[in-house]
């Protein structure tokens, strides 16, 4: 993959993820839609904390020179 795509992996993981989380959500909240929002929202941050406390993926923050 060209390096100027290097960014769409990591969003098309991300975007998979937070499918299944929403439809995980969706079936322990009955269809009631502030539930689902906070629901998923919980779940999500349940799934992406365990997903970097153990070690499975890990976040840098580098600047990018402008030019």
């Amino acid at each position: 993959m060209p390096a100027e795509f290097s960014w769409l992996t990591p969003v098309l993981i991300g975007a998979a993820i937070v499918f299944f989380v929403d439809l995980i959500g969706n079936m322990l909240s009955f269809s009631n839609r502030f539930v689902n929002a906070l629901v998923t929202a919980l779940v999500f941050a349940v799934v992406f904390g365990l997903v970097f406390y153990m070690g499975f993926a890990t976040m840098t923050v580098a600047p990018i020179p402008a030019g």
